[in-house]
């Protein structure tokens, strides 16, 4: 039996000699974070992504270049009057658009000054530290972020963009917390895109939390269009209240390596979740999503779809898991996640899964991994379209179902743009 080699944590000391201060706010955070086992192959949960090598890398710490508005703008491929810019982990006012009524945006920084323990009431609301080491070294020491509230009542009529932008040649180590409380029977959807310019090579480590209150109904859409250089590492954990819906798109484009994390937990009845993602690696990229759901109470539904395209010797992951507790009668929940191959040495990992604690549901799960089909490339070169050519009119055909999921017309356009540029074969 192969052993789990030392890991040394080079990354916790680093950040705790940069933060000093926070050592006796969080000892009780620290201890237990130092009680958690490192994310490597010998733990279930981490089986098939090993980012070990994380915590043994020497970071510098993350700087501020000059950026103009027409970059980030040129960066941006849908407008919106509501934007939100993080370059190098650092939330950027000057380059953010938050004037709108019945928005409040504000940094995390401002809100934890104005607390004695250095915690916002919101903070960790959704018990995000306890589900992994990364997830808790963020709340120990991520000072950047956000706290987004939407009002109640209030319909917000176009998207909230979010750019995480990485930059220049340093090997960087980002923290980002966000927090978003949508307030009762308000509406709102955010896009975010995770991208970097330059020879980036940064470990991205994001954990966002959002507050869905009674009747809300948000939409989180996140898109990776990263250099293979890059590591983004992105817990997103989900608490919705009676009658809320949420929906969320993942996009896992382009990146080197890329972990999203996705729990749910309904917190009252009549929630409705919706998710779709893909994932497209390809040469030597890893793109896992870890996606939970958890029914705790009677008559709420959840619909996944999830997709994923490998080629070259790269790896796709998909572990989807929907929870049904005892007292989540009448629970529908439907989880299907589909698969294609374009070589021999690539690999995708599928692990749908339901647990079912009630005896009054509709719940399903499939999964399938494949190759595009002979018969279906022979017809299209029997027309005079090239094999390549018509691999990407099957790609096309295969991840158009859940890039129509989308209701924005533009974003559409960007996402079968960045698939189409897509070195695949």
């Amino acid at each position: 039996m192969l052993q789990e080699k030392n890991i040394h944590d080079t990354l916790f000391e680093l950040l705790l000699q940069q933060n000093s201060k926070c050592a006796d706010e969080k000892q009780d955070l620290i201890d237990t974070y130092k009680s958690m086992g490192f994310p490597s192959k010998a733990l279930e949960e981490w089986k098939y992504t090993d980012l070990s090598d994380v915590f043994e890398k020497s970071y510098e710490l993350p700087t501020f270049p000059n950026i103009t508005e027409d970059k980030i703008s040129a960066l941006m491929p849908i407008s919106s009057g509501i934007q939100i810019v993080f370059v190098n982990g650092i939330f950027t006012p000057k380059l953010s658009k938050i004037s709108y009524q019945g928005i409040s945006v504000e940094s995390l920084k401002d809100s934890c000054r104005r607390e004695a323990c250095g915690f916002n009431a919101t903070f960790n609301a959704t018990k995000i530290s306890e589900h992994g080491k990364f997830e808790m070294l963020n709340t120990i020491f991520a000072n950047e972020g956000v706290i987004v509230r939407i009002a109640r009542n209030i319909k917000v009529t176009e998207p909230i963009t979010v750019l995480f932008l990485q930059t220049g040649s340093e090997q960087i180590f980002t923290q980002t917390r966000n927090i978003i409380v949508c307030d009762a029977n308000a509406a709102v959807a955010f896009t975010a895109f995770h991208c970097n310019t330059g020879k980036s090579k940064s470990t991205a480590n994001i954990a966002t939390e959002i507050l869905v209150k009674e009747n809300a109904n948000v939409t989180y859409t996140q898109i990776y269009n990263q250099s293979p250089e890059n590591t983004d590492v992105h817990a997103i954990e989900v608490k919705q209240d009676a009658g809320s819906i949420f929906t969320g798109n993942s996009f896992l484009v382009s990146g080197g390596i890329i972990r999203n994390n996705i729990r749910i937990i309904h917190a009252g009845e009549h929630c409705e979740t919706i998710l779709n993602g893909l994932y497209l690696p390809t040469q030597t990229e890893q793109h896992d999503s870890f996606v939970q759901v958890k029914h705790m109470h009677p008559e709420c539904t959840t619909n996944e779809l999830y997709k994923g395209v490998a080629s070259h010797t790269a790896v796709g992951t998909f572990v989807g898991n929907i929870y049904v507790a005892k007292d989540a009668q009448k629970t529908v929940a439907r989880q299907s996640n589909r698969n294609i191959l374009l070589s021999n040495d690539a690999t995708i990992h599928s692990k749908p899964q339901l647990e079912i604690w009630a005896d009054d549901v509709s719940c399903n799960h499939g999964s399938s991994i494949g190759q595009l089909s002979a018969d279906q490339l022979f017809y299209c070169q029997s027309r005079g379209i090239s094999r390549d050519q018509a691999a990407i009119l099957l790609m096309h055909a295969f991840v158009s179902e859940v890039v129509e999921k989308l209701d924005n017309d533009e974003l559409k356009a960007y996402i079968y743009q960045l698939i189409e540029s897509k070195e695949r074969f």
